[in-house]
């Protein structure tokens, strides 16, 4: 199966957060999953925390690029198509 993770589950999952549900985590850990997440998934975090709009339990240097490359995350390329 291919996974697209938005940003809010990605974050729920590097901090182990209940909001994430069961079923979404055991998809992300499944190895046999092709997992991606969007190149502006980094830039969306930093944004926010910048502007203070979001507080993460896990550092924003250990989940980029840290947690994605140890649990064989992708990130997908953007062009000016997207």
């Amino acid at each position: 199966m291919r996974l697209l993770i938005d940003t809010h589950a990605l974050i729920w999952f590097c901090e182990g957060s209940s909001a994430l549900s069961p079923s979404a985590r055991a998809a992300m850990e499944d190895e046999s999953n092709e997992r991606f997440t969007s190149h502006a998934t980094p830039w969306e975090v930093t944004i926010k925390l910048a502007l203070g709009k979001l507080v993460m339990a896990v550092d924003y240097e250990v989940i980029f690029p840290g947690v994605l490359q140890a649990n064989g995350f992708q990130l997908l390329p953007s062009s000016l198509g997207h």
